[in-house]
C-alpha cells in the first residue's frame, strides 16, 4: 500500500513539476507574444503616420504642380500673343516708313522742279528761248500734283506755264512775276506739307517705340516668371516623385506588419489554447 501511495506521490510531483515548467514556458511565450504584438502595432502606427503624411504632401504637391503647369501654359500663350503684337507693329511701322520715305522723295522732287521752273522764268525773262523745256516741266509738275494730291495748288501754275509754252500769252514782266509768286507760294505749301508729314512720322515713331517698349518690358517680366515657374515645376515634380515613393514604402510596411501582426496574434492564441488544454489534461 505504501508503495502505491509513493507512486501516486511521485506522479503528482512529476505533474506539478511539469505544470510549473509549463507555466514558466507559457509566461515566457506570453511575454514574447506581447512584445511582438506591441512591436508590430508600433510599426503599423509609424507606417500609417508616414503614409498619411506622404499622401497629404503628395496631394498638396500635385495640386500646386497642376496650378503651376496651367500658369506656365498661360504664360507661354501670353508671350506668343505679345510677340505677335510686336510683329504686327513692326510690319505696320515698316510699311509706314516706306510710305514716308516715298512721300519725302516726292516732295523733294517737286520742290526741285519748282526751283528749276524759277530758273527757267529767269531765262525767259532775259529773252532766252526755253518754251520746250517749260512745256516738259509743266507736264512733270502735273504728275507731281497728282502724286502729292495737290492738284488745286498746281493748277494755276501749270495752266499759265502751258499758255506761255504755247505762246498764247505774252511772257512779259508782269505775267512772269505772277507765275513766280505762284511758284513760290506752291513751294511753301509743299514745304509745309513735308513738315506735316515729318511731324506725323516723328509722332508715329514715338508711338511705335513706346508700344514696343511696353511689350518688351512685359516680355522680360513674363520670361522671368516662366523661368521661376519651370524651376517650381521641377521642384514639385521631385516632390511628387519622392512623396509617391515614401507612400509606396509606407503602404508596403503597413501591409507587411499588418500581416505579421495577424500571424503573431494567431500564434499567441494557439499558445494560450495549448496551455489551457495541457493544463486541463494534467
Amino acid at each position: 500500500m505504501s508503495a502505491v501511495i509513493k507512486l501516486l506521490d511521485d506522479i503528482k510531483g512529476e505533474v506539478q513539476n511539469e505544470q510549473t515548467s509549463h507555466d514558466a514556458v507559457a509566461a515566457q511565450q506570453q511575454s514574447e507574444c506581447q512584445n511582438e504584438i506591441d512591436f508590430r502595432n508600433k510599426e503599423i502606427s509609424d507606417a500609417t503616420d508616414a503614409l498619411n503624411s506622404a499622401n497629404s504632401q503628395l496631394t498638396s504637391c500635385q495640386t500646386s504642380l497642376t496650378r503651376a503647369q496651367t500658369d506656365l501654359s498661360n504664360n507661354v500663350l501670353n508671350q506668343q500673343d505679345l510677340n505677335d503684337q510686336k510683329g504686327q507693329l513692326d510690319l505696320i511701322r515698316s510699311q509706314d516708313e516706306a510710305i514716308y520715305v516715298e512721300r519725302v522723295a516726292d516732295h523733294n522732287d517737286a520742290m526741285d522742279s519748282i526751283d528749276v521752273a524759277l530758273d527757267l522764268l529767269d531765262e525767259i525773262f532775259s529773252g532766252e528761248e526755253s518754251f520746250v523745256q517749260l512745256s516738259t516741266l509743266s507736264a512733270k509738275m502735273l504728275k507731281h500734283s497728282i502724286k502729292l494730291r495737290a492738284t488745286k495748288h498746281y493748277s494755276p501754275v501749270v495752266s499759265v506755264f502751258a499758255q506761255i509754252a504755247a505762246k498764247k500769252v505774252l511772257a512779259d514782266s508782269a505775267s512772269l512775276e505772277k507765275v513766280r509768286d505762284l511758284l513760290q507760294n506752291l513751294r511753301v505749301n509743299i514745304q509745309n506739307s513735308l513738315s506735316d508729314y515729318q511731324t506725323q512720322e516723328t509722332s508715329s515713331v514715338d508711338t511705335y517705340n513706346s508700344r514696343v517698349g511696353d511689350i518688351t518690358t512685359s516680355l522680360t517680366e513674363l520670361a522671368d516668371i516662366e523661368t521661376s515657374l519651370r524651376d517650381q515645376i521641377a521642384t514639385l515634380e521631385n516632390c511628387v516623385a519622392s512623396q509617391s515613393a515614401i507612400a509606396s514604402t509606407a503602404s508596403s510596411k503597413l501591409s507587411r506588419n499588418s500581416g505579421l501582426l495577424g500571424q503573431a496574434q494567431n500564434m499567441c492564441n494557439n499558445f494560450v489554447e495549448e496551455y489551457k488544454d495541457s493544463t486541463a489534461k494534467r
